[in-house]
């Protein structure tokens, strides 16, 4: 259950933001052209997750990997918010950070359900991710309506709301982590 919601809060906030990534991309001065060639390169590096996702998921804890996507993702959000002009390799790292989460999910629940549960646990969480996703972009979506009824237009409303993105998943990870595995035990960290 804490791999599913943990990972839901992350996943939530990436995909949201995949979502409004060309008007970020436009926030930036990107031509259009180049929206493409972003994401074929953060198709490449993504290339390489599953490797690295792979040596992490035996190295350390899914508290831990949890923990460090979940610092990464931060970390990037802070990054965008300034949204200097042609600096979009914080997009990059939050692409690449939506593959170490699915494949460091996926292969953590599919070490702790039982063989004949895989698919249904499998399903549950890809469901719990979807409800999260659609929850957080409609309060989003208001969040960027009010934002451009105040300031006239859409770049101006996305530049004030990037703020709000940060703070929401600073605030809903550290409750996470303080409700959920406060008092959890290394050797009992799923």
């Amino acid at each position: 259950m804490r791999i599913v919601l943990g990972t839901l809060l992350i996943d939530a906030v990436v995909r949201n933001y995949v979502t409004i990534i060309s008007e970020y991309y436009r926030l930036i001065r990107l031509p259009e052209w180049s929206f493409g060639l972003l994401g074929a390169a953060s198709a490449a590096v993504g290339f390489f997750v599953p490797t690295i996702a792979k040596w992490s998921g035996k190295r350390y804890s899914p508290r831990a990997n949890l923990a460090l996507v979940a610092t990464i993702v931060f970390l990037c959000l802070l990054a965008v918010i300034p949204a200097i002009p042609y600096f979009f390799l914080p997009v990059v790292i939050l692409f690449t950070s939506f593959s170490f989460l699915e494949f460091i999910s996926s292969s953590t629940l599919n070490k702790l359900a039982d063989s004949s549960q895989r698919a249904t646990v499998l399903s549950v969480k890809g469901l719990c991710w979807n409800f999260g996703y659609g929850a957080l972009a409609l309060g989003y979506a208001g969040a960027l309506g009010w934002f451009e009824s105040r300031e006239g237009s859409p770049g101006a409303a996305l530049k004030l709301a990037l703020p709000w993105q940060a703070a929401w998943f600073a605030i809903t990870i550290v409750l996470f982590f303080l409700i959920f595995w406060r008092s959890a035990r290394p050797s009992s960290s799923q």
